[in-house]
């Protein structure tokens, strides 16, 4: 399901005899119902720690049989975006043979996603993703035709900010969290850490960790697993906990110039050869934060001073892991100066030479003969979603290097019967 609306308007003026412009304003906004999937089990640690038949991780297992029912908990999985442009386009004949072109454009666009990420009637993961973006491009071009040459040549400036929010929450039964929290740290469990820390050394289930805040029994006609107990050899409550808690949010900015000449050549009336080159010049900034708000049960274990070791009371395991405190990670520039790394970590720039070089031959009306070499490129950037120092991303992996491409291509295009069949 889907509501959708745009509207568009151009406006053009003639400047003189030589020159138009033309204005372009446009607006479009959407509201999808994002399409539901079904979701079919295949395994999880309930399967064995619960004697349970065929369940996703969070103990929920689709029975009906039926592919194209749904069962989820979630009714605002949906999509909307907005979005506006304007635009301004001046052309004016400088000479005969040379016309000169502006395109000015400027565009905002809003951006809002939530998913049940678990696909089922269960709270175990939903997603929120929201982002902010505008960017601004100028281009200034010359073009010119004298006869056998024709050419163009110019300058393109790009800037970009995007502000985004990424919101993620997991929730785990008290069963699964009263599993992990018995299990033996070697097999990855807590050894009791979580009871000792947040529920004073009680046991998780009859230890009253339902006051530690957040949660949520479920109506057990959502899952068949509550439906008939049977299935299970270990009694399920249908309580899940606030697992964990994340919080991300970024500001990238982005800048990017460039100038470029292409030129093509005929060298006889059937032989023509084209030689392009294009300098490129980008650089990006970010500061990224995915903080770990408090309530949840690994933020909160991780975010306790002295689990490290109590000579140091106030280290935290989120700063052990190399990020800062309350935060599963931090690329900030405050971020990074705490933790002694180089500043310009969050700050890359990259600069090349690409182009290309193509000799068509017209061997006879209907048929082309071409070689072309190109080369191409992509800049660096930053990585962004759910980082997390607790799960082994480090510094050093957020940036991504840049990328270039040689293509070389030789082939033949050619028109037969009149053009009516087409032989590449």
């Amino acid at each position: 399901e889907a509501d959708s609306l745009a509207a568009r308007l151009q406006l053009e003026f003639d400047a003189g005899e030589r020159g138009t412009l033309l204005l372009r304003g446009n607006y479009a906004e959407s509201d999808v119902n994002a399409g539901r999937i079904e979701q079919e089990a295949t395994g999880s640690p309930f399967n064995e720690v619960f004697g349970l038949p065929l369940v996703d991780t969070f103990g929920f297992a689709e029975l009906d049989g039926d592919p194209f029912t749904v069962q989820q908990d979630r009714d605002d999985n949906r999509l909307e975006v907005e979005n506006f442009g304007l635009a301004a386009t001046f052309d004016y004949e400088l000479t005969d043979t040379i016309t000169f072109t502006s395109i000015t454009a400027y565009s905002e666009t809003e951006r809002l996603y939530q998913e049940d990420t678990d696909a089922g009637p269960l709270p175990g993961i939903t997603a929120d993703f929201f982002s902010e973006s505008d960017q601004f491009t100028q281009e200034i071009r010359f073009a010119g035709d004298q006869g056998q040459l024709r050419w163009q040549a110019g300058g393109f400036y790009f800037n970009s900010n995007v502000d985004a929010e990424l919101e993620a929450n997991i929730n785990q039964p008290i069963e699964f969290v009263d599993f992990l929290d018995d299990l033996p740290g070697a097999d990855g469990g807590f050894e009791g850490g979580i009871s000792g820390v947040l529920n004073g050394g009680a046991p998780l289930i009859d230890g009253g960790l339902f006051e530690f805040g957040g949660a949520q029994t479920i109506d057990p006609s959502r899952n068949p697993i509550l439906v008939d107990p049977s299935l299970a050899t270990v009694p399920i409550s249908g309580v899940f906990l606030p697992f964990i808690a994340f919080d991300a949010n970024y500001q990238q900015d982005t800048e990017s110039f460039a100038f470029f000449f292409q030129g093509d050549y005929d060298l006889t009336d059937r032989l023509t050869v084209t030689g392009g080159i294009r300098y490129t010049n980008d650089s990006r900034d970010i500061q990224y934060l995915n903080a770990a708000p408090a309530g949840s049960i690994i933020n909160d274990f991780f975010g306790t001073p002295g689990l490290v070791d109590p000579a140091l009371p106030n280290l935290s395991l989120f700063e052990a892991f190399g990020s800062t405190a309350g935060n599963f990670f931090d690329f900030t520039d405050e971020g990074l100066a705490a933790n002694g790394f180089d500043g310009d970590l969050n700050n890359i720039s990259d600069d090349a030479i690409t182009g290309r070089a193509v000799l068509e031959y017209q061997a006879t009306d209907d048929v082309l003969v071409y070689a072309s070499y190109n080369r191409g490129f992509k800049s660096s950037g930053f990585n962004t979603g759910f980082l997390d120092s607790t799960d082994g991303v480090t510094v050093d992996n957020v940036a991504y290097d840049s990328e270039t491409i040689n293509a070389y291509e030789a082939g033949f295009k050619s028109t037969f019967a009149d053009g009516r069949f087409l032989l590449n």
